[in-house]
């Protein structure tokens, strides 16, 4: 369960850690270890979590403009149609 249940405006759960804002990460790949183990897949050295890199343990990163579009329906086909007018002016 992700520790941020209110996402602040313009940010998402990471997808990284699932919101949780920690995660137990390999020490030679850097990758998600994602076994009860919690035991480097390369080098079996036992890991611990770890603040999530890619949202400093918030839980939540920046949309993207991809997600800002998915999120209004229409917004992509009122944007093409701006888009196709600018580069066919009367």
């Amino acid at each position: 369960m992700s520790k941020n249940k209110n996402i602040p405006e313009g940010k998402k759960v990471c997808e990284t850690c699932n919101g949780n804002g920690q995660a137990v990460f390999s020490c030679c790949t850097g990758e998600v270890v994602d076994d009860d183990i919690m035991m480097c897949p390369k080098c079996h050295e036992h890991l611990g979590e770890e603040d999530c890199p890619d949202c400093d343990g918030t839980g939540h990163v920046d949309m993207d403009k991809e997600d800002f579009t998915d999120k209004i329906p229409g917004l992509n086909t009122i944007a093409e149609a701006m888009r196709d007018a600018a580069k066919y002016p009367d």
